[in-house]
């Protein structure tokens, strides 16, 4: 009888420390999931006001897209037929973002990659797009 004694008192030492450390990988873990906001998007006009297939060699383009989490940081990459191009953006409390003031100009005609990176997590990116350049 007195090891099943023992075995119980072992048992109410455990459960409280079980049931603290749950609660405290619930607290942590949930923020993680918490600043990641679904479905972020990216999308390029030129400031001249043409999107998608109407875009051209020597316009300026403007990256903007939502979905990402609010008030942080962005990193917008951009691979063009010559080069890699990058920029950091801030987005609002609503997690949207804008490169309006970066000033790209698409030298060349081809296609192009840009790819939008949380500054939580730079090892894949949260969205993407490629696009033509006429």
């Amino acid at each position: 009888m007195k090891p099943f004694v023992l075995k119980r008192d072992l048992l109410k030492q455990l459960i409280p420390v079980a049931v603290v450390a749950t609660v405290a990988a619930v607290l942590l873990v949930s923020p993680a999931f918490a600043a990641k906001r679904q479905s972020a998007w990216v999308t390029v006009n030129s400031t001249s006001g043409a999107a998608g297939t109407n875009l051209v060699a020597g316009n300026n383009l403007m990256f903007s897209g939502c979905g990402y989490a609010a008030s942080s940081d962005v990193s917008v990459v951009v691979n063009s037929p010559y080069a890699m191009s990058f920029t950091g953006a801030t987005t609002d409390s609503s997690g949207c973002f804008s490169t309006s003031s970066w000033g790209y100009t698409a030298l060349m005609a081809g296609s192009y990659t840009v790819k939008i990176y949380q500054s939580s997590d730079h090892r894949s990116p949260s969205a993407s797009s490629t696009f033509s350049v006429g």
